[in-house]
C-alpha cells in the first residue's frame, strides 16, 4: 500500500463516484474467486509470534469443520473457486476429518488446491491423501533451519520430526512420478532467524522443497515480539537479505516466490553475485527485455490512479525501469529524456514474480525482475481533455536501452472507466472459519462476521451484501477503513513504513468471557419462592465475574442498559465435569461451573408478564460477553 493512501479521501473522478463498481468487479462466475477455509481452530504448537502464544487463543475450545458441513459449503463455493486454501490461520492437520475433505474437495478439480501446515502431523496416509486427491501445494511453515532455532522460535515443535515428514512426502511424490504437489517452506524473518537465511535454501533444496516465501514478523502485542523485528537494523537485514537471494539464485533448484523489498537505507548495492557474457553466449539478450503486464489493454480511459506493473531482465543487471510520457506541444525541449518527459522511476519487488524467475533461471537476478509503478493523475498537466503516451523503458546498469511496452490513456471530463484498486481482496477473496463464518479475507482484522453459512442464506447475499459492498467502495474511494492502513499482506511492498512493524493489540479480540445459560429451560414458571439459574464461564487473568441483571419496568427507569442489577453468580468447584473436559488446558476449568438463586421476591409481580433475567460475564477491561437469557414467571402455588 502506497503511503498516498493515507491522508486526504481519494475520489474517483466523475461518473466512476456514480457507478456501482462494488458489485461489477466481484463477479461470482466459474473459477472467478479465491476460496481460504480454516477446518480448525486449533494448532499443536505456540510459535513465539503467533497469536497461539496467547493462552486465550491456544486455550479455546476446539471447533472443527465437519465433513457434512464442508460438503455444503464445497457444493456452495467451489464452483466459483480458481484457488482454494484449505487453512488460514490455524494448523488444518489438527482436523479428525482432513483426510475426508481432501476427498470431499478432489472431485471438483480446482485448478490450485492448497494448505499451509507445519507439518509435524502430517502422518503416512495423509501424504497418500495428499497425492491421491490432487493437491497442488503444500506450504510448510519453517522459521528455524536449524534444530536450535526451529525449536526455540516453534515452540513444542520438533525439528528432526519436520524434517522426516517433509522428506517423507517429497520421496512418495517422486516415487509415484508425481509432479504436484508442489512444495514450499513459508519463513517468518526475524532477528532470531536473519543469519542462517542461506540455510533454508540448502535445506530446501537437500528435501525436495522447490519454493521458498518469506514474509516479516508480524509484531503482537504482550509477546515481546518488537525486539525481532528487522525494520531497526536496515543495512544488516539487507545484507542478510541479499545472501539468501544470491544464494537461491546460484541454487538453480529453489525459487523465491515471495520476498520482502529492500529497506531504503541510501547504501549502495553491491554488484550483482553473477553475469553472464553476451560475447561468449550469442543467445543471451543484447539490451534489457521485459513487458508491461498492466494495465492489460494498450489504449485505455485514464482514471485517478493506474497500477502499471511487469518486468525487466537481462544478462548483466537492470538498472532502472522508468516510465515517461510524450511531450504535449509547446513542452520546452531541455525537460526530454531520449525524447520523453520522466514521469517517474518503477521500484523493484523482489519475489513478486516467480513465473517469470523459472522461465529465465539462468539469468541473474531474476527474483527481482517484477516491478511497479503507479501513475498518478496529478503526475501530468492539468486538463480535463487530453490523450497521454505512456512509454516504459529498461535502462541497464552499463548503459544499454530498450523499450518494455507503451500505453495511450485518454483522459476525459466523463471519463467512467474502472478505478484502479490497491487491493483486490476483498473483490476476489472469501474466508471461512471453522464455524462457516464469512470474512472478507484472514488479514481483514474484522471483528465481526460478514455472513454465516450455517444459516441458510444464498452465498450471493453474503458476496454483495452491505458489508462486502461497504468495504470495497472504500477501497475504490481510496478511504480505507483502519485495518488497512497495516495489512499484514503489504509488509513486504511497504518496507520502510514503521506502523508495519509496530505492535498489534489483537488480543483484547481473543480475551472476551465465553459460556452458557444450562438452566432452568426457557420460559420457566416457578411456584416457590425461589428458582436457580445455573450455568458456566470461562476467562482467562481478567476474567472478572458472571452478573444476573433483569429487564426494568418501563415505569423503573433504570439507565440506558434499561436493566437492574440482581446479583452476582456463585461459582462452584467441580460441578461441571463436562467443561473441564471440553477445555484441558485452560486453568481454571474446574471451577467453571456457577449458579444463581431468582427469589421470588426480588422481582416485581410477575403473574400477569414473564420477567427476563440476563447472565452476563465480564472481564475487568469492561469486555462482556451475554451469556443467555431466561423468562421467569412466579405464578401462585396450587391451593
Amino acid at each position: 500500500m502506497s503511503q498516498s493512501m493515507r491522508g486526504t479521501p481519494f475520489v474517483p473522478r466523475g461518473r466512476a463516484t456514480e457507478h456501482d463498481f462494488t458489485r461489477e468487479l466481484a463477479p461470482l462466475e466459474p473459477q472467478s474467486i479465491t476460496v481460504l477455509i480454516d477446518v480448525s481452530n486449533k494448532c499443536n504448537l505456540r510459535c513465539c509470534m503467533c497469536y497461539f502464544a496467547y493462552d486465550s487463543v491456544f486455550h479455546r475450545k476446539a471447533i472443527y469443520l465437519r465433513p457434512e458441513q464442508f460438503a455444503r459449503i464445497a457444493q456452495t463455493l467451489f464452483p466459483h473457486a480458481h484457488t482454494v486454501y484449505l487453512s488460514a490461520g490455524n494448523e488444518p492437520l489438527t482436523s479428525p476429518w482432513f483426510t475426508d475433505l481432501l476427498r470431499i474437495a478432489a472431485p471438483y478439480r480446482i485448478p490450485d488446491l492448497k494448505f499451509l501446515t507445519n507439518g509435524l502431523l502430517m502422518r503416512p496416509e495423509i501424504c497418500e491423501a495428499i497425492l491421491d486427491c490432487g493437491v497442488s501445494q503444500v506450504h510448510l511453515s519453517i522459521d528455524g533451519a536449524t534444530k536450535a532455532s526451529y525449536e526455540a522460535i516453534r515452540v513444542g515443535g520438533q525439528f528432526e520430526r519436520f524434517v522426516e515428514n517433509v522428506r517423507y512426502l517429497a520421496q512418495r511424490k517422486r516415487e509415484r512420478g508425481a509432479t504436484h504437489p508442489i512444495l514450499q517452506f513459508n519463513v517468518t524473518l526475524m532477528r532470531s532467524n536473519l543469519r542462517e537465511l542461506e540455510s533454508f535454501v540448502d535445506l530446501a533444496s537437500e528435501l525436495g522443497v522447490e519454493r521458498i516465501a518469506c514474509r516479516h514478523v508480524m509484531a503482537y502485542a504482550g509477546l515481546g515480539i518488537e525486539k525481532e523485528t528487522l525494520d531497526a537494523i536496515p543495512i544488516e537485514a539487507n545484507r542478510a537479505f541479499r545472501r539468501f537471494l544470491e544464494r537461491a539464485d546460484r541454487s538453480q533448484n529453489v525459487l523465491v516466490v515471495n520476498f520482502p523489498d529492500l529497506f531504503s537505507t541510501g547504501e549502495e548495492s553491491p554488484p550483482p553475485a553473477r553475469s553472464l557474457s553476451a560475447e561468449a553466449d550469442p543467445s543471451l539478450p543484447k539490451v534489457p527485455f521485459g513487458a508491461v503486464d498492466k494495465p492489460r489493454r494498450r489504449h485505455l480511459r485514464g482514471s485517478n490512479a493506474l497500477q502499471f506493473q511487469g518486468w525487466a531482465l537481462d544478462a548483466v543487471e537492470v538498472a532502472e525501469v522508468w516510465l515517461g510520457r510524450e511531450p504535449f506541444p509547446g513542452e520546452s525541449s531541455a525537460e526530454l529524456e531520449d525524447g520523453l518527459v520522466r514521469i517517474g522511476r518503477a521500484r523493484f519487488h523482489n519475489g513478486s514474480r516467480p513465473d517469470v524467475a523459472m522461465v529465465h533461471r539462468r539469468l541473474p537476478l531474476s527474483y527481482r525482475s517484477g516491478w511497479g509503478f503507479e501513475l498518478r493523475r496529478e503526475a501530468l498537466p492539468a486538463g480535463d481533455e487530453m490523450l497521454v503516451q505512456v512509454h516504459v523503458r529498461a535502462v541497464s546498469v552499463d548503459g544499454r536501452k530498450s523499450e518494455l511496452g507503451r500505453r495511450t490513456l485518454l483522459y476525459s471530463a466523463d471519463d467512467s472507466d474502472e478505478p484502479y484498486l490497491y487491493c483486490r481482496r476483498p473483490f476476489e477473496n472469501v474466508y471461512i472459519d471453522a464455524e462457516g463464518k464469512v470474512y472478507p479475507y484472514p488479514d481483514c482484522q474484522t471483528v465481526d462476521p460478514f455472513g454465516d453459512l450455517g444459516e441458510g442464506k444464498p452465498f450471493e447475499s453474503i458476496w454483495y451484501g452491505a458489508a462486502f459492498s461497504e468495504l470495497r467502495q472504500r477501497i475504490i474511494a481510496r478511504d480505507p477503513p483502519a485495518m488497512c492502513l497495516t495489512c499484514p499482506d503489504f509488509i513486504n511492498r511497504s518496507v520502510d513504513d514503521r506502523n508495519y512493524f509496530s505492535a498489534r493489540a489483537i488480543e483484547q479480540d481473543f480475551r472476551k468471557p465465553f459460556g452458557f445459560v444450562d438452566q432452568p429451560r426457557d420460559p420457566c414458571e416457578v411456584r416457590g419462592q425461589s428458582v436457580m439459574i445455573h450455568g458456566w464461564a470461562l476467562g482467562f487473568d481478567e476474567f472478572e465475574g458472571v452478573r444476573l441483571e433483569r429487564e426494568a419496568l418501563a415505569e423503573e427507569g433504570a439507565g440506558e442498559r434499561g436493566r437492574i442489577v440482581l446479583g452476582e453468580a456463585r461459582f462452584v468447584a467441580g460441578i461441571r465435569p463436562d467443561v473441564a473436559a471440553a477445555y484441558p488446558h485452560h486453568p481454571k476449568r474446574e471451577e467453571a461451573g456457577w449458579h444463581f438463586e431468582v427469589r421470588r421476591d426480588a422481582l416485581p409481580s410477575t403473574e400477569a408478564e414473564p420477567v427476563v433475567v440476563h447472565a452476563v460475564a465480564r472481564n475487568r477491561t469492561g469486555q462482556e460477553t451475554h451469556l443467555g437469557s431466561r423468562r421467569i414467571r412466579f405464578v401462585a402455588a396450587a391451593p
